[in-house]
């Protein structure tokens, strides 16, 4: 489902935002209202993914900005952040660290999986103290 071609096209980030809210009651996300090359429904994996994450790590509060240069999102969380002994595999099918909790380790290599099937990026930045994704979108 991650390489179809129908997450191609734009879509506005705050909609995507609100129509995920629901789903992490105490996760409180702020960001703008940006046109995001990407569909909603492709937006909505991976962002929906990194909030699954973040609200599992137990942060409260995550933070979307926009960056129309490049064009570029930041999205980052006040969870306990990711160790450094974790950080390059955070990618990896089926790493997780929150197997008891139910994780399978799948959000992530899903959320690369539809950027990069669309041209676009995922990387974890080493800023904190909680987990900083850059999603890069292609011109």
């Amino acid at each position: 489902a991650a390489r179809e071609p129908r997450h191609h096209g734009a879509c506005d980030l705050a909609e995507v935002v609100t129509g995920l809210g629901a789903s992490y009651p105490g996760l409180t996300v702020e960001t703008a209202s940006v046109q995001v090359p990407l569909s909603a429904q492709g937006l909505a994996i991976v962002l929906g993914h990194l909030m699954e994450n973040a609200s599992l790590a137990g942060a409260t509060q995550m933070t979307i900005t926009a960056d129309p240069i490049g064009p570029t999102l930041r999205v980052s969380d006040d969870g306990p952040g990711i160790s450094p002994g974790n950080r390059d595999r955070v990618f990896e099918p089926f790493f997780t660290t929150g197997r008891e909790a139910g994780g399978t380790g799948m959000g992530l290599a899903i959320a690369r999986a539809v950027m990069e099937a669309h041209g676009h990026e995922i990387t974890l930045l080493p800023d904190g103290p909680g987990a900083t994704f850059l999603l890069r979108f292609a011109g």
